[in-house]
């Protein structure tokens, strides 16, 4: 596992709030544009205005800027492998772990609604993602997203009650 890595997703995640979502992957790229990487490296290299990404997108994005700095060698294709190819393949090579450990991570533990949790300010959804990453860095690549909502005081709110944040309230 690259804790360092790991420690600029956190990093990035927390200083640009507005540029964290969960539901999108990145939002300056996607399926109708190819997930082309000169435009998925945006996110992190200048993130341009309405530019968005989830844990996924954000690690995918620094891996391409690494790549392109030449601080990082792009994984080999495996074609008997195809989990291994792909955006979240890289993202999952640039925190150094599997692919199938990011699963639960990257989709909340399959457990939590994603739209509902992008409803939520930016600071307030970065602060829980962020949380959320330090808690599978502390557990060995172990997600919990439950611990890391319960954390930040939101894990009644996805569980479908009200919350209040800075006077404002979300149901």
């Amino acid at each position: 596992m690259n804790i360092d890595n790991i420690n600029r997703v956190i990093a990035a995640v927390r200083a640009e709030p507005h540029h964290f979502v969960i539901e999108e992957w990145n939002t300056a790229s996607s399926a109708v544009t190819g997930f082309n990487p000169t435009d998925r490296l945006t996110l992190a290299r200048n993130n341009p205005c309405n530019t968005a990404g989830c844990l996924g997108g954000w690690m995918d994005a620094l891996a391409l800027c690494d790549i392109e700095d030449g601080k990082l060698t792009a994984p080999a294709f495996d074609p008997y492998e195809e989990y291994r190819v792909g955006p979240a393949a890289l993202a999952a090579h640039f925190i150094g772990v599997s692919r199938w450990q990011t699963d639960d991570l990257f989709h909340m533990d399959r457990q939590y609604s994603m739209p509902r949790f992008d409803q939520l300010p930016p600071k307030t959804r970065a602060e829980a993602g962020a949380r959320a990453l330090e808690i599978f860095r502390d557990s060995n690549g172990k997600s919990d997203w439950t611990q890391a909502l319960k954390q930040t005081g939101l894990l009644e709110y996805m569980e479908g009650d009200e919350v209040t944040i800075d006077g404002q309230t979300y149901s």
